[in-house]
């Protein structure tokens, strides 16, 4: 349960700019947040599936990656980003599952968690906030099913021009030269690469391609597009 006030009203303020909460009205926010309590994960913070089954996370503050390992070969491979709003593996909060993969923080991650049994009692009790999830999870499969049809469909600059597409700040066009993408501009080389099933060194050659073509460019420390319609073209959308 949260008791201040003041941090009451924050959370309730960001949650309400999200896909999954944008449409709660205050009295079922209330409702919501009385089953959850703040908590702190440090940055690289490693949360294992065996965990995230038992409690439901909602990021309020920070970034993290969902993340599965190849047990032949020991690669990762970044599922998904997850930023605020989102939850670590909605899967679980509907059902129990086997699969092994890992939350890693990127950031200092402020979270909300209750105890996943808790939760799915009260969706049991209040059936109607399944109209709430369904976007989301609409979302995450529409995520899923093109990153398997990206891997096995396109080279890795058509996966790299894709997944900065995914993230560039569109609104943002036409009012800079510099036009910024949002989660993944800072992020190293090597975890690009574990977004798009390639290695660091490979990111690191179509970087500078698309560089060399003045598609991107780098600006303390942080990716920015300078071309969409150039970008687009090497998308192939």
């Amino acid at each position: 349960m949260i008791n201040d006030p003041k941090e009451y009203s924050e959370i309730i303020r960001i949650l309400s700019k999200t896909l999954l909460f944008n449409k709660i009205d205050a009295p079922t926010f209330k409702i919501i947040l009385d089953h959850f309590s703040v908590k702190i994960l440090p940055k690289k913070s490693v949360i294992f599936s065996d965990e995230i089954n038992k409690y439901l996370y909602i990021i309020i503050e920070g970034r993290a990656k969902l993340s599965c390992v190849n047990e032949e070969t020991g690669r990762e491979y970044i599922i998904d980003l997850l930023e605020i709003g989102d939850i670590f593996n909605a899967v679980s909060f509907f059902d129990n599952n086997d699969e092994i993969f890992f939350i890693e923080t990127i950031d200092d991650l402020k979270v909300l968690q209750a105890e996943l049994s808790l939760a799915k009692n009260f969706l049991d009790i209040n059936p109607t906030l399944n109209q709430y999830l369904l976007p989301y999870f609409g979302r995450m499969m529409r995520t899923i099913e093109n990153n398997s049809s990206n891997l096995a469909l396109y080279d890795t600059m058509t996966r790299l021009a894709r997944l900065l597409l995914k993230y560039i700040h569109t609104e943002e066009a036409g009012k800079s030269q510099l036009i910024p993408i949002r989660l993944i501009a800072d992020l190293p080389h090597e975890t690009i690469a574990q977004m798009i099933g390639t290695a660091r060194k490979i990111v690191n050659i179509n970087l500078q391609h698309l560089k060399k073509e003045h598609i991107i460019a780098v600006r303390n420390g942080k990716l920015y597009v300078t071309n969409i319609q150039k970008l687009i073209l090497k998308a192939k959308i």
